[in-house]
């Protein structure tokens, strides 16, 4: 047996746009223009777990699995069940199709997981609860954060970006936000991760990415959750000269954008959901 560590594992991302199925012998999932089916988004994030090469010396040996490609399938499961719900108007209904399609795959996945951002307590959340294990026990010991359905109002009214999502880190290693049901974010690729900071003034920093960029001012644009909560920063972000790309829901497709190379979006800055609580207009 012989480890492998190809960095490509640590993010897998799939991207599977409005889809309607193609004719002919190669029909496949095909991303069209307009709202069919939500767009998908499968991520499975930073998993840097060791796979098992074949060997020939071991012909018993049993196939590769892959962490981070077991994970695409986890959120590809609930992306999928939640599907045929788009557009109905019904989000708590979209969300459990979306979390029995998720649990269901993750007790198949080779890990030794436990839930630290979940559906909710126990007594809230019949599945997918904090603290629940999943996996079939095997190693690696992982912390796990689930959100089968993130952005519930954008499928139940057929709109885009509604995503299936998974995160895994180290058992230990998860930030666990415990009762936080609010919490302050900032996002942005690893160009500008090292000026982000939550404590100095909105404005200060919407320069300081300007100028780390190497553009104008009036160039970069910081995506920011409509809310009410949020007038004060957007009147920060504007005055400093910066535009604001407004979006109704779903701050965690927010945040993708914002990282993405070639993102026509800089920075995400916005108070939102500490942790997957139901109920919750976030």
């Amino acid at each position: 047996m012989q480890p492998l560590g190809d960095p490509r594992a640590g993010s897998a991302l799939k991207l599977l746009g409005d889809w309607r199925p193609k004719r002919g012998r190669h029909a496949h999932l095909h991303g069209e223009g307009g709202i069919t089916h939500p767009t998908i988004v499968v991520a499975a994030g930073w998993c840097r777990f060791s796979a098992i090469r074949l060997n020939a010396a071991e012909p018993h040996q049993p196939p590769d699995r892959n962490l981070a490609l077991e994970l695409v399938r986890v959120t590809e499961a609930a992306a999928l069940a939640a599907a045929p719900l788009v557009g109905m108007g019904e989000k708590e209904v979209a969300d459990q199709a979306a979390v029995d399609g998720m649990r269901h795959m993750l007790h198949s996945v080779s890990m030794d997981g436990v839930v630290v951002i979940g559906e909710g307590e126990k007594d809230e959340a019949p599945m997918l609860y904090n603290g629940e294990h999943i996996g079939d026990g095997s190693p690696p010991e992982v912390d796990i954060a689930v959100d089968p359905l993130e952005g519930t109002a954008l499928a139940a009214h057929g709109m885009p970006s509604a995503l299936a999502v998974i995160a895994l880190s180290g058992r230990g290693t998860m930030f666990d936000p415990g009762p936080c049901v609010y919490m302050e974010k900032m996002a942005g690729s690893p160009e500008i991760a090292d000026v982000l900071d939550l404590d100095r003034p909105l404005a200060e920093t919407v320069r300081l990415v300007a100028e780390r960029k190497s553009c104008a001012i009036g160039d970069v644009m910081v995506v920011v959750l409509d809310r009410p909560r949020h007038e004060d920063g957007i009147a920060a972000i504007r005055g400093a000269g910066a535009r604001v790309r407004l979006i109704p829901h779903g701050d965690v497709s927010a945040a993708l954008l914002a990282v993405t190379e070639r993102s026509p979006v800089d920075l995400l800055w916005g108070i939102g959901g500490g942790g997957n609580k139901s109920g919750y207009n976030f």
